[in-house]
């Protein structure tokens, strides 16, 4: 495999600092990928062409058309709610309590409260990512965190290396399949919708010109 794969990766004895790492390029990699015996090699190389190939528009990354758009085009504004209602279920749910202790209180109140007008917590959620232009990118990830289901394991719905199950099996069964439940998920914040948010309050804009 080295023999007919590494044709810009020769050796040169004669120079010691010759930098051997450089000149590989897709046919190689595709030819490694395609002579390897060793699965974790051959995803690797579905990783690496992910990632030089990544791109919004191809779904590599999982992000929706609003969040695209409000990253391309950030919010302006300075960030102000004024609703009440809206205030409390902000406070609630950054209070950092689970979904179900959510709308649990959330219930509490609007029975004690009749008249208010508590958001859900699927309405906060996307409330709060219209008001910070901040919105996770969401995978489906292992239960025992072994793997997250992307790239060569986006279509899996078990785990390749430890062979759980992806999707809530109750769930799926009562759906009669429809229903595809992940049993955890992985997020990950986008550094760039983090900048946009500081950049978009006065006060931490002006602590980012620490260096100025």
């Amino acid at each position: 495999m080295y023999l007919r794969c590494a044709h810009h990766y020769q050796s040169n004895d004669a120079d010691p600092r010759a930098d051997h790492t450089v000149g590989l390029n897709d046919a190689d990699l595709a030819e490694l990928s395609r002579l390897s015996r060793l699965d974790d090699i051959k995803d690797a190389m579905v990783f690496v062409e992910a990632l030089r190939s990544a791109a919004f528009e191809n779904g590599v990354i999982n992000i929706d058309a609003d969040a695209l758009e409000r990253l391309r085009n950030p919010p302006q504004k300075v960030l102000s709610v004024d609703d009440p209602d809206v205030l409390l279920s902000l406070k609630l749910f950054l209070a950092d309590t689970t979904e179900a202790a959510y709308n649990s209180i959330r219930q509490a109140i609007m029975e004690h409260f009749p008249d208010s007008e508590i958001l859900s917590h699927y309405q906060i959620r996307r409330r709060v990512a219209l008001l910070s232009g901040i919105q996770p990118i969401v995978h489906d990830m292992c239960i025992d965190s072994c793997i997250v289901f992307c790239g060569p394991w986006q279509h899996h719905d078990k785990c390749p290396k430890c062979g759980k199950d992806r999707y809530d099996q109750n769930i799926l069964r009562k759906s009669r399949g429809r229903k595809k439940v992940p049993v955890r998920v992985f997020e990950t914040i986008p550094v760039a919708d983090q900048i946009q948010a500081l950049w978009r309050d006065p006060s931490s804009a002006q602590k980012m010109r620490y260096r100025d």
